[in-house]
């Protein structure tokens, strides 16, 4: 057996050398998104796999296909893509650049005039999950606890000074059975703030100027002692500041709930872009996936456990940062903000991160949301607790194999230099990690690897897939609005909802950049490379990407078959509830990659 605490290695100066040569290799940026800690660059071994490329290819044909049957194009050659694909040293450039190429040609400002034009953008690809039924009361209630952002809604007492909301508007929505200061009392008020996009300054790529408001959006769980009582949508207010030229809408309100409803969405759609998803599971591992690359040992049982949740990692933030939200990429293109101005917000977003206050406890309680009994529908948050205690078991048994007390903790030079550079202002800059600027007891650092590798699996899953069918669908989730938000009900007609929706070339690149990036599944948690031997060349293949990590401790084998089967146990309990609740599958075992990589 080779893996080993550094304490007990035979030969710790042949360790320590591969380590300084592992930090020459990887070294920190802190220009390219400044002050965010990046890879300076890929670093060997880091890139993509066979097995993930051909994914990619296969998807991205399908979809390069689609654009050009929705532009009248004939010349879409499958081989042809595949070729240009495979010969290109970045995959994913490669990809994006090919749908930009095909999606600019569709046209970027014709304007639909009913939902079947945007329906007529899914030729090839899959029909839109739900493309008459995205925007009724209950889907837009629902998307708050079981959509691509699961953690913006929050309890509250009672509505403040910004959000007027009237008993009378509350009845309007819930009827005379029910009373809003008795369902704030009673714990059954929840709020959707979007004062975070506040003053966005907002873009005008590639044609026209777009707008994203910052509402605020009430809902409530009605009275009831069923369990399965979903939130019921209350009042929107477009905007921060309350007054006449910002109405608060309610469901009597027509057409204009139903523009209000949509530019929540809007608000929705760019808040989970910028910080659920790329900001608080892509950035906010990298500085971890740097410090486990330059200061682990291949041979460290932390180290070789965590490489195999960075896998790909480190390219596909690389490959984000230079292609989606650079100027006129991705981002740019489909998104509201201007893309400095979500570049800073991006990085404002990650610095204010704290990595203790994100755990999935801490942080359910922190909004208020933890009580099943006062929040019955909340797939996420029931789902997530079973994953997370699944991997929980795993990463205490995993971890006390190899420190049977904190002492062994404490005497650890590489977990010890590996804590103190995450938290370093020359090194990860990561807020609220650590004790005292290193690891002291065994109860903590499982806590810190089990939140690693469920952000790194099962969080990344749960705010990434549902672009693949969900957020594909413009009129669901339009990424940035085309007109102001309204400021008088006077005058809504359906033309005005026409109106926000993005033109259709927008429309087919939001399509296509949410099912490329929405589709990708590598890697399987629970499902890790293993290998029993060990032989003098794999150190120096791991560390030259020639051989991939994995598990090569003999002993972690029972407790693995125990994590795997605790997983099958979690999908089963998960299929048994969607019997019960609307489907939610974002966190099945089975559909969640291990590392962040797409």
């Amino acid at each position: 057996m080779d893996i080993s605490l550094p304490q007990n290695d035979h030969d710790r100066s042949a360790r320590a050398e591969a380590l300084t040569k592992a930090r020459q290799e990887c070294t920190y940026d802190y220009e390219t998104l400044p002050p965010l800690p990046l890879a300076t660059r890929v670093p060997r071994g880091a890139g993509p796999s066979a097995e993930w490329t051909a994914e990619v290819v296969r998807v991205l044909v399908k979809l390069v296909l689609n654009s050009t049957r929705v532009a009248n194009e004939d010349d879409a050659d499958p081989d042809a893509v595949r070729e240009r694909m495979t010969r290109h040293g970045d995959p994913m450039a490669a990809a994006l650049a090919e749908l930009t190429r095909r999606v600019e040609t569709g046209g970027q400002s014709a304007r639909a005039t009913g939902l079947a034009e945007f329906r007529e953008l899914f030729v090839v690809v899959d029909k839109p999950r739900q493309p008459t039924t995205y925007l009724n009361d209950f889907t837009f209630a629902r998307l708050r606890v079981a959509g691509p952002a699961p953690l913006q809604i929050r309890r509250i007492r009672a509505v403040d000074s910004r959000f007027p909301v009237t008993e009378a508007m509350y009845e309007a929505a819930l009827g005379h059975a029910d009373t809003l200061d008795a369902a704030g009392a009673e714990g059954r008020l929840y709020l959707a703030d979007y004062a975070a996009l506040d003053g966005l300054p907002c873009g005008t790529y590639p044609s026209a100027q777009k707008y994203v408001p910052a509402p605020l959006a009430l809902f409530a769980v009605p009275r009831g002692r069923i369990h399965h009582r979903p939130l019921a949508p209350i009042a929107i207010q477009l905007g921060q500041r309350p007054g006449a030229d910002n109405p608060i809408f309610t469901p009597l309100d027509g057409i204009g709930w139903e523009v209000a409803k949509s530019l929540v969405q809007t608000a929705d759609g760019n808040v989970h872009q910028a910080v659920h998803h790329l900001a608080h599971t892509h950035l906010v591992l990298e500085p971890f996936a740097l410090a486990t690359l330059r200061r682990l040992s291949t041979r460290h049982p932390v180290g070789s456990l965590l490489r195999l949740h960075f896998e790909g990692t480190l390219y596909i933030n690389d490959s984000a940062i230079k292609n989606l939200i650079a100027p006129t990429g991705g981002v740019d293109a489909v998104m509201a903000g201007r893309i400095d101005a979500v570049q800073g917000f991006i990085a404002q977003t990650v610095r204010a991160y704290r990595f203790d206050d994100a755990m999935l406890e801490k942080e359910l309680a922190s909004r208020g949301v933890a009580d099943a009994d006062l929040l019955p529908e909340y797939p996420y948050r029931d789902d997530a607790r079973m994953v997370r205690a699944a991997v929980h078991s795993w990463i205490d048994d995993y971890v006390r194999l190899y420190y049977p007390s904190s002492a062994e903790v404490l005497a650890d030079e590489e977990l010890q230099a590996w804590a103190g550079e995450i938290v370093a202002p020359d090194g990860g800059r990561v807020q609220g990690f650590g004790q005292g600027g290193g690891i002291r007891t065994v109860e903590y650092l499982v806590d810190a690897l089990t939140h690693i590798v469920f952000t790194a699996s099962a969080q990344h899953a749960a705010v990434n897939f549902p672009q693949g069918d969900i957020c594909d669908f413009a009129p669901a989730v339009p990424l940035a609005a085309y007109t102001p938000a309204p400021t008088s009900k006077v005058g809504i007609t359906q033309q005005t909802y026409w109106d926000l929706l993005p033109p259709l070339g927008q429309a087919n690149y939001q399509m296509v950049l949410g099912r490329l990036l929405g589709s990708i599944y590598h890697t399987r948690l629970g499902n890790y490379p293993k290998r029993w031997s060990w032989n003098p060349l794999t150190e120096f293949g791991v560390l030259l990407g020639t051989e991939p990590p994995g598990l090569y401790d003999a002993r972690v084998e029972p407790l693995l078959t125990a994590f795997q089967l605790s997983l099958l146990d979690v999908e089963e309990r998960i299929h048994e509830e969607n019997v019960a609740r609307s489907r939610y599958e974002y966190l099945l075992p089975s559909r969640i990659p291990q590392s962040i990589n797409i």
